[in-house]
């Protein structure tokens, strides 16, 4: 023996087991030995190398063999062979309940006793390759998702095995006995037994397939039957139900993929064809509108080739042939087709090779690009016009990137106001121009860049380093799926020079006319005080007062003066210092009257100089005949005068409380001087006044300004 066995001998009688160690030796064996059973427990435990058990049954006063045996047997799988000098049927029977390759009896000679060992060993061997192809058989039935029946001919379940997992994986005592009827309803039972009476006559049945309803869903199976001793009185068949659900659910999804692909073919608004061997095969509804065709019969079987434009053949030809042989898509090309109308459309073809029944074809995806090559051209030309126009344009424009600053684009006429060739202006920055601080520059253009226009005046270099005034007019617009601003420039050097020389000339004509003015306010002056003068040397009483009627009407031209004097504005001045003035004025003419009050509530507010004078003259006549006829017989009085501005309606009230006007008193047949002047300045001034008795003489005078 090449490969010696090692075995185990378990005896109590020291001489039997020293004799039996030798014998088994000389044949060839490796010998250990134990002569007690839990000796022999202990060295199954501790030595892994043991072939095969000898083992006595009476072993003294411990355990005996037999319960050695079983003890071992539990947890090793090893061949046991008793030995024992009893031939007792009792003892024989004890030794069979246990798991053994044979009973030896003692002192039957080495040859038996060896060739027992052999036949034990090779029935063990046997034994394993059996347990291990079961136990392939089993793993592989567990490792299939299908349920197995053994069954009758009338559908009694005679075996049944089925994975651990799934609704309907019922445990076998559930099953065996009972009949295919009993487990499934009358429809499916009734496939099922179609296919074991399909069986019996043909061997074998498959295909049939039903529905279930579990509680995830309704299921899909499929029976598969195979006859086992179908021609015995009672024969037997194997049944296999598998789920097929998937596949089934994968079957209906390509069935929808399928429906859905031939809805987008023939739905597709761009024209699909198949192309083989040189000629169309296929065509959808809109390759059929696109060619001018009544039906897909005027095209099917025709050559691609046919509908293309004679400049383009050439290259339709090789990009067939190169789709053909290099096996990938190409992409989209354009070309000029010829309708079966005679009209010309222009398209955009692609050319993707597929598999079709096992036949490689192209599949040729054509788009009309009529309205995009109209656009195109559109959009060429109206490029071409900006074009014309931005460059044509008299008038400085430089189209910039608010975000960067970086010049986009100038014109012909920003080439030669600036100095710089166009190409180098479109690598600069507009600091390189604009002298401003960066930051100005920066917040300029963002304003500009969310208004719809913005104006600026800035200081610009050129290429030669003068710097000029300009005008810049920006506003944002879009170009390129991009905001930039469109600047137009106009040089205003020679305006802001000429608006400099006017403001000095201006400033200068302001200083002559102050002096005018001046001049004119010291003339009154002179002309006021020859009149004083005059009244020292007059005793006679109306020519005393006429004379002081003229100083009063003298004084108010002379306030006026002396506010265009020193006023800024020329053209208006503040009738509430004016008409306060006029008044102190005239109060100061009448010195021997002071108990007469006079109360002012003056608005504030300027007006025209033209318009001041002569409600000036006016307040002047009526204050003046108040003061010198309203209080005559009395020792104190009051005048109140009221000037007031509501939305440019003026109101001047003058009011007071002395003699009030004489009985049939009536101003348009008044022949005196001063009213004769104020019905003069009233009508000069466009205005409206009542004079009336009310606890003394009220005036009222309204007009617009």
């Amino acid at each position: 023996m090449t490969n010696k066995k090692t075995i185990l001998l378990v005896e109590d009688e020291v001489t039997t087991a020293t004799v039996g160690k030798m014998g088994l030796e000389k044949y060839g064996y490796n010998v250990i030995s134990a002569n007690t059973g839990e000796f022999a427990i202990e060295t199954v435990e501790s030595f892994k190398g043991i072939d095969l058990i000898l083992m006595d049954i009476d072993l003294g006063d411990g355990m005996d063999g037999t319960e050695a045996a079983a003890i071992i047997l539990k947890t090793h799988d090893l061949p046991v062979v008793f030995l024992s000098s009893h031939t007792e049927p009792e003892i024989v029977e004890k030794t069979e309940k246990i798991t053994s390759y044979g009973y030896v009896v003692k002192n039957s000679g080495i040859t038996v006793l060896d060739a027992s060992i052999k036949m034990a060993l090779k029935l063990f061997d046997a034994n394993q390759k059996i347990k291990t192809t079961i136990n392939a058989l089993e793993a592989t039935l567990d490792a299939l998702p299908d349920q197995l029946f053994e069954t009758g001919l009338d559908g009694s379940i005679y075996d049944y095995h089925a994975p651990n997992t799934g609704s309907w994986h019922n445990p076998v005592s559930d099953m065996i006995g009972k009949k295919i009827s009993d487990i499934f309803s009358p429809i499916v039972s009734e496939i099922i037994m179609s296919a074991i009476q399909e069986a019996q006559v043909n061997g074998f049945s498959s295909g049939k397939q039903f529905q279930m309803t579990a509680p995830d869903g309704t299921l899909w199976f499929e029976v598969f039957v195979s006859g086992k001793d179908y021609n015995t009185d009672n024969p037997h068949f194997i049944i296999l139900k598998r789920d097929i659900t998937e596949s089934k659910r994968v079957e209906e999804t390509m069935r929808e993929s399928e429906e859905k692909y031939r809805l987008l073919v023939q739905e597709s608004p761009d024209a699909i064809a198949l192309y083989a061997d040189g000629k169309i095969i296929f065509v959808n509804r809109a390759t059929i509108e696109l060619m001018r065709a009544k039906t897909e019969v005027e095209l099917i079987g025709k050559s691609v080739i046919d509908f293309v434009h004679p400049d383009y053949r050439g290259f339709v030809r090789k990009r067939v042939m190169k789709a053909m042989n290099a096996g990938k898509l190409l992409p989209f090309a354009e070309e000029k087709f010829i309708r079966l109308d005679g009209t010309e459309v222009y398209v955009e073809v692609k050319a993707i090779p597929i598999l079709l029944e096992g036949k490689v074809v192209v599949q040729l995806i054509i788009r009309d690009i009529s309205d995009r090559k109209r656009a195109e051209e559109s959009l060429r030309k109206s490029e071409e016009d900006y074009r014309k126009l931005f460059d044509d344009h008299g008038a400085v424009k430089i189209i910039i990137d608010p975000e960067t600053g970086n010049i986009k684009d100038v014109n012909t006429a920003a080439e030669k106001y600036y100095g710089w060739p166009r190409e180098v202006m479109m690598k600069m920055n507009i600091e390189q121009i604009n002298t401003l601080p960066i930051e100005e520059i920066k917040d300029a253009m963002r304003k500009a860049n969310v208004r719809k226009q913005i104006h600026f005046e800035f200081k610009h270099k050129k290429a030669d380093g003068s710097i000029r005034d300009v005008d810049v007019f920006s506003n944002g617009i879009n170009m390129e799926g991009k905001r930039y601003l469109h600047s137009i420039i106009f040089d205003i050097t020679d305006r802001k020079f000429a608006e400099e020389e006017i403001k000095r000339q201006l400033a200068e004509k302001e200083t002559i006319l102050k002096e005018v003015h001046h001049r004119i306010k010291n003339n009154i002056d002179s002309i006021e005080g020859f009149l004083i003068l005059q009244t020292e040397t007059i005793s006679n009483a109306e020519a005393l007062s006429a004379l002081h009627d003229a100083i009063g009407r003298v004084h108010s031209m002379k306030i006026l003066y002396e506010k265009l004097l020193y006023t800024d504005d020329y053209k208006k001045i503040s009738i509430k210092q004016y008409v306060e003035s006029i008044c102190d004025t005239i109060f100061g003419l009448f010195p021997n009257n002071p108990k007469i009050v006079l109360e002012k509530k003056i608005d504030e507010f300027k007006m025209n100089a033209q318009r001041i004078f002569p409600i000036g003259v006016i307040i002047n006549e009526l204050i003046t005949n108040a003061m010198k006829h309203s209080f005559i017989n009395r020792d104190a009085g009051l005048i109140n005068i009221n000037l007031s501005n509501n939305n440019n309606q003026v109101s001047l009230v003058i009011q007071d409380n002395g003699n009030g006007l004489p009985d049939g008193f009536n101003i348009n047949e008044s022949k005196g001087f001063g009213l004769m002047l104020v019905k003069m300045m009233n009508k000069q001034i466009n205005g409206s006044y009542v004079i009336e008795n009310n606890n003394g003489t009220r005036f009222i005078l309204k007009f617009q300004i």
